[in-house]
């Protein structure tokens, strides 16, 4: 205390006037974060299964391997995975949960859930999923949630998004949807995503078109497991025009026009460190008043065996969705600040091509086989004999019809 006898009073004043402002601008930060996005607050739970979680009203359906909570009052949604019995968060929690999706329609913006729409139907169980409407002026939209399994194992361990957006303007209406996923997993280090063939996603990067992934996966940083997958390329979703891992919080502010900054960890200083998010993009397109669009996403838990719903396998092309971890001791590829995305996207294109040219190949084999029968047996020698050389005559003049 004697010391500050000693200094002016106009000193005092200042610093005081300082701290008021600093931890003003910290509060006001915070709250605008948690009122405009649903972001994480500094004493939000991330514990599945927390007393938070349980007193907040949601719908929710599970199985023995995934579990999906639909928030009764904003529709937004949250992913639990099994993990030694006990579940395990895929995505943050929060009062609001924190991923939420964005429609656009001519130049306007609505958050699904919102206060500036209200809820015609909120989340009630429904044809064995989840289902709620909102609407306001000028869209009415449907949010449907379901379990979806595994053709060979039968295991029920994926969730199917779809969100139908009607037109309500009296005229054509543009609309598109970015769909927001708040991952929990991989905040503790450095690596946060990962991409089929083991590629290390530490810096905030952007797919479109045809360089986008089959899938993506979000994964444990220190001992691989749970793991988050979302699946791009299928017959049960609608493929997106980008694929964009950020920073949750600029990905929050931007809003459909995020730019990927190649050389960018995902921290947003000082508001965030090390908070990464995976963005959906789906562009405008032109419907006509009274007519819906339907964008479904697919998010499961990492393994192989296509998705289906029902008894019938709908999920065409493309390898099982298997995470290929980097064996002990090796280099872990990584997309870095100084990756050349150009050519990263060529190699990417290259190798989707060359699976598609070995499965038509093999396809072609396998009905030359079927259709020269019982002649392949007979095939033997380095020359082909009159009789069957005119048997793969008529294989090959059958398979090009």
């Amino acid at each position: 205390m004697s010391n500050l006898k000693h200094v002016p009073a106009h000193v005092l004043v200042r610093v005081l006037l300082f701290w008021l402002f600093f931890t003003g601008v910290l509060y006001v930060s915070s709250a605008l974060r948690a009122a405009a996005a649903g972001g994480r607050s500094a004493g939000a739970s991330a514990n599945a299964g927390s007393e938070e979680q349980e007193n907040r009203p949601a719908a929710r359906l599970s199985s023995g391997f995934i579990g999906v909570e639909v928030d009764m009052e904003t529709g937004r949604l949250h992913f639990t995975g099994m993990e030694g019995g006990k579940p395990q968060d895929l995505l943050f929690f929060d009062e609001p949960p924190t991923s939420y999706v964005t429609i656009y329609t001519n130049g306007d913006a609505f958050v699904f859930g919102d206060h500036v729409g209200e809820f015609i139907t909120r989340p009630v169980p429904a044809n064995g999923g989840i289902e709620s409407v909102w609407e306001n002026d000028f869209l009415t939209v449907k949010e449907r949630v379901e379990l979806v399994k595994r053709a060979d194992t039968g295991h029920e361990d994926g969730v199917l998004i779809t969100y139908t957006v009607e037109n309500r303007y009296g005229y054509a209406a543009d609309v598109g949807l970015e769909a927001l996923f708040d991952t929990y997993l991989g905040e503790k280090g450095l690596k946060h995503f990962e991409l089929p063939g083991g590629l290390s996603v530490e810096y905030e990067a952007v797919f479109e078109k045809e360089a986008l992934p089959e899938y993506w996966f979000s994964v444990d940083g220190e001992n691989g497991s749970p793991c988050l997958m979302g699946v791009l390329k299928s017959g049960l979703v609608t493929l997106p025009d980008k694929l964009i891992f950020a920073n949750y919080r600029a990905l929050v502010d931007a809003r459909f026009g995020y730019r990927v900054r190649r050389k960018k960890r995902f921290d947003l200083l000082p508001y965030s460190k090390n908070d990464s998010a995976v963005a959906l993009v789906f562009g405008p397109v032109s419907i006509e008043s009274g007519e819906s669009l339907a964008f479904t996403m697919l998010l499961g838990l990492c393994g192989p065996g296509e998705y289906i719903m029902g008894d019938e396998v709908v999920e065409e092309g493309g390898e099982p969705g298997v995470r290929e971890p980097i064996p002990a001791g090796e280099p872990v590829p990584q997309i870095g600040p100084d990756v050349d995305f150009g050519q990263l996207n060529s190699m990417l294109r290259e190798i989707n091509i060359s699976r598609g040219s070995i499965k038509r190949i093999n396809e072609y084999i396998n009905r030359l086989n079927g259709l020269l029968g019982e002649n392949t047996a007979g095939f033997e020698g380095d020359t082909l004999t009159a009789e069957e050389l005119e048997a793969l005559k008529r294989a090959l003049s059958a398979l090009s019809d």
